[in-house]
């Protein structure tokens, strides 16, 4: 219901997938499960809503406790309809391109073409990393 989570679940499996292929060479990013499901895919699900294409209200219909109770403590970002900022999807792509610099032209976009906006985005334009694209 809420991106909040979506980019709170993957990033730990993108550090994953990159410190797997890093020292073995093995491509979980981009391996797909027997229904077709992969990080690759979840990332790129976020990407419409990460460019302003569509747009996500947060939190509408979530119904964990936590959640209520940080919107009725006036949190910002965390009342039920709050939309998406694509600026918090950053740190989420950043670190999928490590596997595929396409990503990169979304996350400038997404903060006004800032540059390198964090360590991950320099690590990956770095040479002498091995990656995918």
């Amino acid at each position: 219901d809420a991106f909040h989570y979506q980019t709170y679940d993957l990033e730990p499996l993108l550090s994953a997938c990159i410190a797997i292929y890093r020292a073995t060479g093995k491509d979980y990013f981009t391996w797909k499960t027997a229904n077709g499901s992969s990080i690759k895919n979840c990332v790129d699900y976020m990407v419409p809503f990460m460019t302003g294409e569509k747009i996500h209200p947060e939190f509408v219909k979530s119904t964990v406790p936590f959640d209520k109770k940080r919107a009725q403590n006036n949190e910002k970002g965390y009342a039920a309809g709050t939309l998406f900022e694509p600026k918090n999807g950053v740190n989420t792509l950043a670190l999928a391109a490590y596997f595929d610099s396409a990503y990169n032209k979304i996350i400038r976009q997404a903060m006004q073409d800032a540059g390198y906006l964090n360590w991950r985005m320099t690590l990956n334009d770095f040479t002498g990393i091995p990656r995918l694209d």
